[in-house]
């Protein structure tokens, strides 16, 4: 098992998507195969799911010659990961068929112009059980394509003034709402047609409440996409999804809280 990648803006979302799953959980399964790298992790709660699908010709080189899976410790992954920089290039593989351990190269791209030390890291793979769920496609009453940047920033602003958001969604608006001991703070979201949109099932109404913490945390791969994809129904998890290409995506679901 190989894969390189040496497109810097690729290394960056590399790095950036498992900075965010190590908030999720430290020890996950990786599963690789001919068509691709997929993941899927829940949190030490059990309130929400992270799936992480990354196509084959994603990776600038990929080279898979079975069906494997492979467990890691988050933090120690990331520790090595987060040593990159943009004259290096990422690279891992496993060095033999025992799947103990795992070799994570970050190389210089251009030895003869830059001086930037190569670095090699062998860590060591983890036996991790894991059943994968089987997530259902689901038909939301509302579907929001927003710019990452406005959602990041909603939410940023949102979290200084409490714990929970409140969607509530009309065919003529759309606000978000929080509350604490602090006060309240209501934002009303503008949808720009010309390159976001926003659809809701003709004569519905819904609200429902999350965390914001794990929106929060989710929110800083914005970057992954331009668009922001938000699906909502009451009672039921919300998806938050960033397509990176045709065939990856990041997707994060989150229980809705409960009120008593």
């Amino acid at each position: 098992m190989e894969f390189n990648i040496t497109n810097s803006d690729k290394c960056e979302q590399f790095i950036g998507i498992f900075q965010n799953i190590k908030s999720f959980s430290e020890s996950i399964n990786i599963s690789l195969n001919n068509e691709g790298l997929y993941l899927q992790t829940m949190d030490g709660s059990n309130v929400s799911i992270f799936e992480l699908r990354l196509s084959h010709d994603w990776f600038d080189s990929y080279n898979i010659t079975e069906n494997i899976t492979i467990g890691i410790n988050s933090n120690i992954f990331q520790k090595v990961i987060s040593l990159w920089n943009k004259n290096l290039i990422i690279k891992v593989d496993t060095p033999n068929k025992d799947y103990d351990k795992l070799n994570i190269s970050l190389e210089n791209r251009n030895i003869e112009k830059d001086f930037e030390c190569s670095k090699y890291f062998e860590i060591p793979l983890i036996e991790i059980e894991n059943e994968i769920l089987t997530i259902p496609d689901t038909e939301y009453t509302v579907d929001i394509d927003i710019s990452g940047n406005k959602f990041k920033k909603i939410i940023d602003e949102l979290s200084l003034m409490g714990d929970l958001i409140k969607f509530d969604c009309s065919e003529k608006n759309i606000t978000a709402f929080t509350e604490s001991h602090d006060g309240s703070m209501k934002l009303e979201i503008h949808i720009d047609e010309e390159n976001e949109s926003y659809c809701i099932e003709e004569g519905s109404e819904i609200s429902c409440s999350f965390r914001l913490k794990y929106i929060k945390s989710i929110s800083s791969i914005h970057k992954l996409s331009k668009l922001t994809s938000i699906h909502l129904s009451e009672d039921i998890p919300m998806l938050i999804k960033f397509d990176i290409n045709e065939k990856s995506s990041v997707r994060f679901f989150l229980a809705p809280q409960i009120n008593d």
